[in-house]
């Protein structure tokens, strides 16, 4: 299955469509010409979703494939997938960040933090009343990872979490909550930051810190961003002149000294600045969930059973590795400021043409937008000749899910 799959993925990826127009798109999209005779009607796609959705122990097994072989830092967060079908058993009604209560299936996604890309490695999805950090030990057990640093959001960081990270043997980086009782606060206290331990910049930001041993397998570490304090001091006072429910003078003195704060346990030996800089990559993780649900178009589904529901998410997945492979190629060439990933994929590349001809494909005539973003991302379109070639090599199936 795994040419339709491929071919699937990519045709979604690019041009976000239903399932209906996917086979009007493969007969006039190349792709035809390296994989012919592939039956990508409503009804194939229909029976490839339900084959695909019973297959979870093969969709493991090839995300499992791409682990790497070192110790790996993992990066998890989660997302909600709006649905509007009945009768499936993992469509329950929830609650989200959007503060959206409709019936919803919850995913739950495992990023690569040690690569510059941070492609997604893995994903499994729950039902939509059952949050992130209940999900987690299963997430765990199914992807039978050992030698990997975990991660994770504050929403991680109970103590039965924790407990559970400690007994599985598992490395951990996970936020406590700033009011939490575990961290020493009286550094934060002296104007004059001698008790913080040093300094370092993070995109041209000074970050203060300064560690403490909560026991002796665990390390709490405090990072003080001194923008980020007078940001969020401003912004608590301006609702409080404002006269906004819950705010007071006596909450602002309360919180003067968190304001600014990020307090990260963990059980590892790492330099605080590479602590900061590995946690902070859940910028990047975020705006992989705005692309995959305004970029792709994924942010709600009307399939009608758990398996196809399956078959969605993990077309989706290979969609978004496809997307990654693009960022990465933005992050290389220093453009990323000057291109965006939807404008790249859905504006740019999208003028680059092949178009047939009476049975030739020819190239379109190119603008000048393609052309420079040609030139920007260091890319030269090859000969057709050479383009084509693929369709008379012969690939290695056993990669993919058989």
């Amino acid at each position: 299955m795994w040419k339709e799959l491929y071919t699937v993925s990519l045709l979604r990826t690019f041009h976000p469509c239903s399932f209906r127009y996917i086979a009007e798109r493969y007969e006039h999209y190349i792709l035809s010409e390296y994989y012919p005779g592939l039956a990508l009607s409503s009804a194939s796609l229909s029976a490839l979703l339900k084959k695909v959705g019973t297959r979870r122990d093969a969709i493991v097994a090839f995300m499992k494939d791409f682990f790497f072989d070192e110790r790996e830092y993992l990066i998890f967060d989660g997302t909600g997938i709006v649905l509007f079908s009945k009768g499936m058993d993992d469509t329950q009604r929830g609650y989200n960040n959007q503060k959206v209560y409709d019936p919803q299936v919850n995913l739950l996604y495992a990023f690569y933090g040690g690569t510059p890309s941070g492609m997604p490695a893995y994903y499994r999805k729950f039902p939509g009343n059952v949050r992130d950090v209940s999900a987690f030990g299963t997430v765990i057990a199914e992807m039978g990872i050992h030698d990997i640093v975990v991660i994770a959001d504050k929403g991680f960081g109970s103590s039965t979490n924790f407990t559970d990270l400690d007994s599985s043997g598992l490395r951990y980086i996970v936020p406590l909550r700033r009011n939490s009782v575990e961290y020493d606060r009286s550094p934060l206290l002296m104007v004059d930051k001698s008790g913080f331990h040093g300094v370092f910049q993070f995109n041209g930001r000074p970050i203060w810190y300064y560690s403490q041993h909560s026991d002796t397998n665990h390390t709490l570490m405090v990072f003080l961003d001194g923008e980020l304090r007078l940001k969020e001091e401003k912004d608590y006072l301006a609702r409080l002149l404002n006269h906004h429910d819950g705010y007071s003078e006596q909450e602002l003195r309360n919180k003067q000294c968190e304001f600014g704060v990020l307090v990260m346990k963990t059980n590892i030996e790492e330099s605080p600045e590479r602590i900061y800089h590995l946690y902070k990559k859940r910028g990047q993780i975020e705006q992989m969930f705005d692309d995959y649900k305004n970029l792709m178009d994924l942010d709600s589904s009307y399939l009608q059973s758990d398996s196809t529901m399956e078959a969605w998410c993990f077309l989706n997945h290979l969609g978004l590795m496809a997307c990654y492979r693009v960022y990465d190629l933005l992050r290389s060439t220093n453009t990323l400021k000057r291109y965006s990933l939807g404008g790249l994929l859905q504006e740019y590349l999208s003028g680059i043409r092949i178009d047939r001809t009476s049975r030739t494909w020819m190239y379109d005539v190119l603008s000048k937008g393609p052309k420079d973003v040609l030139k920007n991302l260091r890319l030269q379109l090859p000969e057709l000749a050479e383009f084509l070639a693929p369709r008379n090599v012969v690939l290695h199936p056993e990669r993919y899910i058989t």
